[in-house]
């Protein structure tokens, strides 16, 4: 997490960190922290991305984005991987299983393989 902070910093208008410990952690983690990044221009518009560091580890990130927006940003992300290759509830994982859609809220998931299965249900 030291070293990522600095470049994540330098691509957000702002930064606000939150600390999770012990029984405000998720299960199997000893310590979590938030790093939530606004001004981040993707897909056309300054987003809020929340990178989750779980024991000093980035392990995950959410994109944000309006409900207003999402079916085009979904369309892009199918144009670009394809169909999804794996739906759950309201998620659908994309060839990779690096990158998920969320229906409800509407936002982007990225994430190492462990943290998808354990977020989504998704098994390469």
């Amino acid at each position: 997490m030291a070293s990522a902070q600095p470049r994540i910093a330098a691509a957000c208008t702002r930064i606000e960190a939150l600390h999770y410990t012990g029984a405000e952690a998720a299960p199997a983690r000893e310590e979590q922290t938030q790093l939530d990044c606004y001004g981040v221009n993707l897909y056309g518009a300054p987003r809020k991305v929340e990178f989750m560091f779980n024991d000093g580890t980035l392990a995950f990130l959410w994109i944000l984005m309006e409900p207003s927006e999402s079916e085009r940003i979904r369309r892009e992300i199918v144009s670009a991987r394809g169909p999804s290759i794996y739906q759950n509830g309201g998620y659908e994982v994309f060839r990779g299983g690096e990158i998920a859609f969320r229906s409800d809220p509407r936002e982007l998931l990225i994430a190492n393989p462990a943290m998808m299965t354990e977020i989504t249900g998704y098994r390469p």
